[in-house]
């Protein structure tokens, strides 16, 4: 991944969990630009999953709708 500043390689320092402090998401990447000149922080969130539930419920409220609107 490019840096969004200088367009340099980010460097990867590591993910975390932040599945029990945040509702929507599951973890956070850090990674750093390497360029003496811009060293920005980047953070990448990766959403938590649908449980199978929830989707199967989305999926038949989501054909219901369609029923209705024809």
């Amino acid at each position: 991944m490019k840096c969004w500043h200088c367009k340099t390689e980010l460097v990867w320092n590591g993910d975390y969990s932040i599945d029990d402090q945040d509702d929507d998401y599951q973890m956070v990447s850090h990674l750093t630009c390497p360029n003496k000149t811009c060293q920005c922080l980047t953070q990448v969130f990766v959403p938590k999953l649908l449980e199978k539930e929830t989707l199967k419920e989305r999926q038949v409220l989501l054909e219901v709708i369609k029923g209705k609107l024809k």
